[in-house]
This record gives structure tokens, C-alpha cells and sequence, in this order.
């Protein structure tokens, strides 16, 4: 595309009357189904890559914590950080012999290849 010097005056007027369209939508924690038990992950990093933390939580069917456990993990990307907090989400209801879990994470690349799409 050539833009040429009588061309901008066109451009600014289009970008002065641009109004973006925004989608929001509202995002809330639900409790888990009777019998269950919730697991929130989380995983962050300053910078991508840099020093990175994950999180993890279970919460029972009444919203009640059950379990935390956050650790800084060294250099690592943003996936790599959400990955490793599932990975240790999945070694603590192993070790504890939880079964009837939910999962939870705001990573759509971790759901999709766990979910295998």
C-alpha cells in the first residue's frame, strides 16, 4: 500500500471518527458440583520470559479453601509458568488422592491441548 502525502489528511480524519467496538463480557468463579472440588491455576512471569511464580488452589463445594500453594520457579515464559501450576496441581491431587476434580485456567492454549482440539 502507497500512502502519498495527499493521502493523510484523509487518514487522520478516518482515524479522528474511529470508534472501536468493544466485547466484554462478565467472568465469575462458580462453586464446583456437589461431591467435587475446584482447582484454580495460575501462572505469571515478568516479562516473557523472565522470573516467573505459579499458583494453584482447591476450594471444596462450599467455596471453602481446602489447599494454596504458590512458588517462584525461576525463568520461565508465561505458558511455561501456567503449565508448570497444572503440572503441580495434578502431583498434589495425586499425592492425596483427590479424583473428582475441576480444573480451571485462563490459558485457551493450555485448555486446547489438554483437551487435545
Amino acid at each position: 500500500m502507497k500512502i502519498g502525502k495527499e493521502d493523510w489528511p484523509h487518514i487522520v480524519n478516518l482515524l479522528k471518527e474511529y470508534k472501536p467496538r468493544l466485547h466484554y463480557y462478565c467472568v465469575t468463579w462458580k462453586f464446583p458440583a456437589r461431591d467435587r472440588v475446584k482447582c484454580n491455576t495460575d501462572g505469571a512471569c515478568r516479562g516473557n520470559s523472565g522470573m516467573s511464580a505459579l499458583v494453584f488452589c482447591v476450594r471444596d463445594e462450599f467455596g471453602d479453601l481446602i489447599y494454596v500453594a504458590a512458588r517462584g520457579i525461576g525463568i520461565a515464559t508465561n505458558t511455561e509458568a501456567k503449565y508448570m501450576a497444572i503440572k503441580k496441581a495434578l502431583g498434589f491431587w495425586q499425592s492425596i488422592n483427590l479424583k473428582e476434580v475441576t480444573i480451571e485456567t485462563d490459558s485457551l492454549t493450555l485448555k486446547m491441548m489438554i483437551e487435545r482440539e
